[in-house]
C-alpha cells in the first residue's frame, strides 16, 4: 500500500476506534435531557412498526453526537421494512411462511431487534427524502392493515434499487438483562440513545404530564412497543404516574424516552416520562435485544462478502470450552484488499483472533500453521463488532476463508437460522450449505447442530455465521520505481493463539409472544460528496469557497520566500562575508 493510503487506512482505524470506544468513567449527573440540539425530530409510526422506527432514531442520535449529522438527520424507515419484509422470497401464497425471511410480512404484523440490527448492520441507512415512509394516509382504505408485501399492495419503492446509501453502521453494543441503571446511563452519554422495548398501554398513560408506568401488579409478562430512551431525571416526581386505583412508584425518578406517536402525543412534544420503576422497562427476551449504535461512519464504496442474509436472529454456543474456532467460506474477486471483518457474539471479554485460511476441496484446512493471523483483541463488548485491519491484505483470487477463533468462557457466535415462536415459523432461513464452517476434532465441518422441533422430534439445524468480509478494490500501481506493493502478500503464521478471557452471556430465556409494534454483494452505490454535504457536516466532503484552502496556499507561498531568503544571504556571506 503505498504510504499516503496507508497513513489514511491508519486515520480510519483510530477513528473507528474511538467511536466504538466508551467515553472514560465518571460521575452520571443527576438529569440529562439531550432536546432539542441533540436528538432529531420525533416521527408518527402510524402501523406496528415501532421495532423499526426505534433503531433508526437511535442511529440519528448516535450520529448528531459524533457529528456526522444535524438535527435535520431524517433517515428511511421504509427502507428498513422493505428490506425486511418486501425482500420475503419465494412465498406460497395460500403459506406466507413458506418463504425465505421474517415471516411477519404486514405492516401491522410487528417485529423484533434483530430485524432492524441486521438491516443495519448490513445496509446502513439511506434518506427519508429518497425513500419516504407509506404511512396511514398514502395507503389506500382497502389495502390497509391486512394485506400481505408480496401482493403488491405495499409496492417496492422506485428507487430502491438506485437510492444511495448515506450511512453504514459498524458497531452495535448488545445490552442484557444484567444492565443496571447506571449502565443505560453510561450507554446514553457515551451513544446518544439506548433502543429499548416496554408494555405500553394507555391505561397508563397520563397525556398531561406525558408520563408512564406500567406496575409490577400488571398482567404482561412481555413487551410490546419500541422506543430510543435518550435521557433520565433521578427527581421526576413518582406522583406523576398515580394509577387509578392510587397507585404510585416507591420513589422519584424517569427516564426520557423518545417516541413515534407523533408530537401531539402527550404534552412533551412526542417525549413520554417513563418511572425508574417500571415493570418490563428493559426487558430483553430472544430476537428482542435492547441495543446501542456504536459505531457509524459516512458510507464508503466497499464490497461485501457475508452467507447471513438478514444478519444474526440467534447464535450459536458450541459445547467446547475454551477456545472456539470457525470459518466462513468466500470466493473473492481478483486485485481485493480485505480491509475489514465484521462478526457478532455476546462473547464480551473473550479474545478474538481472525485469520485468513486456503481452502481445499471446498473445506477450510485446519493446519493453523498455514493461516495468514489479519488482527487479534478482545470482543469489547457484545453485538456486532467491526475490527478494521492494520494492515490490510491482498487476498487471493478464488476461494478462500476467513476464520475467527474465540478464546474464553461462555463463547458463541450470531447465526442465520431458522427460527420457531412456538410452533408458527418466525425466521425461514435461506441456508447456503457448505459455507459456514466449525473446527471440531482437528477438522473444519459444517456449521449445524441437533435441534428438537415442537413434536419433540430431533432433526440437523444448518446455520450460517455472521462473519463478514470487506474489501476494496487495490489502486492500479504506479510507475514510480522501487516502490512498494500497495498490500502485502499472503503469508502465513504460525498457529495463533489467544489469551483466554472471562466473558459473560445473557441466560437463555423465552422469545416474546408479542413481537415489538452469500455470496459476494455489491452493497449500494455510497452517496456522492454532494448529497453528504446537504444534510451532513463532515469535513472531508464540506463545500465552500475554498477559502482554507487559499490561506494555507498563502501562508506556505510565504515560508518559501522566507526560506530563500534565509539560503540567498547564506551564500553572500560565504562568498564576500569577513575573512
Amino acid at each position: 500500500m503505498r504510504k499516503k493510503e496507508a497513513l489514511l487506512a491508519a486515520a480510519t482505524a483510530v477513528l473507528l476506534l474511538a467511536q466504538t470506544l466508551p467515553a472514560a468513567a465518571a460521575e452520571l449527573p443527576a438529569a440529562w435531557d439531550p432536546r432539542p440540539d441533540q436528538v432529531s425530530a420525533v416521527r408518527e409510526q402510524y402501523w406496528g412498526t415501532c421495532w423499526d422506527f426505534g433503531g433508526i432514531s437511535s442511529l440519528e442520535s448516535y450520529l448528531i453526537k459524533f457529528g456526522l449529522a444535524d438535527t435535520s438527520v431524517d433517515l428511511s424507515e421504509e427502507d428498513v421494512l422493505w428490506w425486511v419484509n418486501g425482500n420475503y422470497s419465494d412465498p406460497d401464497l395460500n403459506n406466507p411462511s413458506s418463504g425465505f425471511g421474517w415471516t411477519n410480512l404486514r405492516r401491522n404484523d410487528g417485529g423484533y431487534a434483530a430485524m432492524t440490527t441486521g438491516y443495519l448492520a448490513t445496509v446502513g441507512a439511506r434518506a427519508e427524502s429518497d425513500i419516504p415512509y407509506l404511512g396511514a394516509a398514502e395507503n389506500p382504505e382497502d389495502d390497509q392493515v391486512n394485506d400481505y408485501y408480496y401482493e403488491g399492495t405495499n409496492q417496492k419503492p422506485a428507487n430502491y434499487d438506485t437510492a444511495p446509501v448515506l450511512y453504514q453502521v459498524t458497531d452495535i453494543v448488545y445490552l442484557d438483562e444484567t444492565a443496571g441503571p447506571e449502565d443505560i446511563k453510561q450507554a446514553i452519554l457515551d451513544y446518544g440513545a439506548v433502543t429499548v422495548s416496554y408494555f405500553d398501554s394507555t391505561e397508563y398513560f397520563h397525556a398531561d404530564t406525558a408520563s408512564y408506568w406500567y406496575p409490577e401488579s400488571g398482567e404482561a409478562e412481555n413487551g410490546n412497543h419500541t422506543v430510543s430512551v435518550v435521557g433520565w431525571n433521578d427527581s421526576y416526581p413518582k406522583e406523576n404516574f398515580a394509577t387509578a386505583d392510587g397507585q404510585t412508584p416507591a420513589s422519584d425518578g424517569a427516564w426520557l424516552i423518545k417516541n413515534s406517536y407523533g408530537t401531539d402525543y402527550g404534552n412533551e412534544g412526542g417525549y413520554t416520562w417513563v418511572s425508574y420503576e417500571d415493570k418490563l422497562l428493559f426487558e430483553v427476551v430472544e430476537y428482542n435485544q435492547m441495543y446501542a449504535i456504536a459505531g457509524a461512519r459516512a458510507a464508503e464504496e466497499r464490497k461485501a462478502y457475508y452467507n447471513d442474509e438478514y444478519g444474526a436472529v440467534s447464535s450459536y454456543y458450541p459445547e467446547t470450552e475454551g477456545s472456539f474456532t470457525c470459518a466462513n467460506v468466500y470466493e473473492f474477486g481478483s486485485g481485493e484488499a480485505l480491509e475489514e471483518v465484521m462478526f457478532m457474539t455476546w462473547s464480551e471479554g473473550a479474545g478474538y483472533i481472525l485469520s485468513y485460511a486456503p481452502v481445499e476441496n471446498g473445506v477450510p484446512v485446519a493446519d493453523a500453521s498455514r493461516w495468514t493471523t489479519l488482527a487479534e483483541g478482545t470482543v469489547g463488548h457484545a453485538g456486532y463488532t467491526t475490527v478494521a485491519l492494520e494492515e490490510p491484505m491482498e487476498v487471493p483470487e478464488g476461494t478462500g476463508a476467513l476464520v475467527l477463533t474465540l478464546s474464553g468462557d461462555n463463547l458463541n457466535i450470531g447465526t442465520d437460522e431458522s427460527l420457531l415462536e412456538g410452533s408458527r415459523p418466525l425466521f425461514n432461513a435461506s441456508i447456503q450449505r457448505n459455507s459456514s464452517f466449525f473446527l471440531k476434532d482437528g477438522t473444519f465441518q459444517e456449521a449445524c447442530y441437533e435441534a428438537t422441533n415442537t413434536y419433540g422430534d430431533i432433526y440437523t439445524a444448518y446455520v450460517n455465521l455472521t462473519l463478514r468480509a470487506y474489501t476494496a478494490d487495490i489502486p492500479e500501481p504506479t510507475e514510480t520505481p522501487g516502490e512498494e506493493p500497495s498490500v502485502p502478500p499472503v503469508t502465513p503464521t504460525a498457529e495463533p493463539t489467544a489469551e483466554p478471557a472471562d466473558p459473560t452471556e445473557p441466560e437463555n430465556t423465552e422469545p416474546s409472544v408479542s413481537p415489538s409494534g452469500t455470496e459476494a454483494a455489491e452493497e449500494r452505490e455510497p452517496a456522492s460528496a454532494e448529497k453528504i454535504s446537504t444534510t451532513q457536516d463532515i469535513e472531508d466532503v464540506r463545500t465552500g469557497d475554498g477559502s482554507n484552502s487559499k490561506l494555507w496556499i498563502s501562508v506556505a507561498a510565504g515560508a518559501a520566500a522566507v526560506l530563500v531568503v534565509i539560503v540567498v544571504i547564506a551564500i553572500v556571506r560565504k562568498h564576500f562575508g569577513n575573512k
